[in-house]
C-alpha cells in the first residue's frame, strides 16, 4: 500500500467515524473571569482547539453578537450567556477558588449550570473545582450536582484538567455520533 491509498483510506474511515463531527459539537467553557482567571479559561479552551474541536467560552460571542448601541455592561452580559448556552452542546464548568476579599466569585457560572439544567441541556455536563471551591459554592449547587450525578472533578492547576476534558468532548462526541447514527437507520 502506498502513502496515497493509505491516505485515502484513512480520510474514507475518519468520513466514517464520530470524528468528523468534533469541528461541529460546540463546546462551551463557563467559570469566572476575574484576576486573570479568564486566562486559565482561555487555556483550555486553546488545548481543545489545538486537538480539533469547537471549544469557545462566552467572549468568542462578542464579534458575532456586538453590543446594542444603548445596551449596558448588564443587559448584554446576559444576552451573550443566554446566546451562549442555547448554542452549546458541551458544557465544561470550572469553579474557581475565592480569595477572602471575592464575594460570589462563582455566581455567575453557578446560575449558567442551573440555565443550562434548566433548558435540559445538561446531557453532556462536566464540573471542575479548584481545590477547595466546593466547600465555598452554595449548598443548592452542590445538591444540584450530586443529585444529577455530572461528572465533576478536584484540581489544582488548570492544566492538570485537559486530558480529564479532552476525554470527556471525545466521549460525548461519540455518544452524539452513535444518537444520530440510530436515529437516521429505519
Amino acid at each position: 500500500m502506498n502513502a496515497e491509498e493509505f491516505e485515502r483510506r484513512f480520510k474514507d474511515k475518519e468520513r466514517h467515524s464520530y470524528l468528523k463531527y468534533k469541528h461541529e459539537v460546540k463546546i462551551n467553557i463557563y467559570g469566572a473571569f476575574s484576576r486573570g482567571r479568564i486566562e486559565k479559561l482561555k487555556k483550555l479552551r486553546d488545548f481543545l482547539r489545538k486537538n480539533g474541536y469547537n471549544a469557545r467560552i462566552s467572549t468568542d460571542l462578542e464579534e458575532i453578537y456586538p453590543r446594542g448601541e444603548n445596551e449596558g455592561d448588564d443587559e448584554y452580559n446576559r444576552k451573550i450567556s443566554e446566546l451562549f448556552i442555547n448554542d452549546g452542546d458541551i458544557h465544561i464548568f470550572v469553579f474557581f477558588t475565592a480569595s477572602e476579599d471575592e464575594k460570589d466569585l462563582n455566581q455567575s457560572a453557578a446560575m449558567e449550570l442551573e440555565s443550562v439544567y434548566r433548558l435540559s441541556k445538561d446531557e453532556y455536563v462536566i464540573i471542575y473545582f479548584e481545590k477547595d471551591s466546593q466547600k465555598q459554592v452554595r449548598t443548592l449547587l452542590r445538591g444540584l450536582v450530586k443529585r444529577e450525578g455530572w461528572d465533576h472533578e478536584i484540581f489544582k492547576e488548570i492544566e492538570d484538567i485537559f486530558e480529564d476534558a479532552l476525554s470527556f468532548c471525545n466521549n460525548c462526541i461519540r455518544k452524539i455520533f452513535n444518537e444520530l447514527r440510530e436515529e437516521s437507520t429505519p
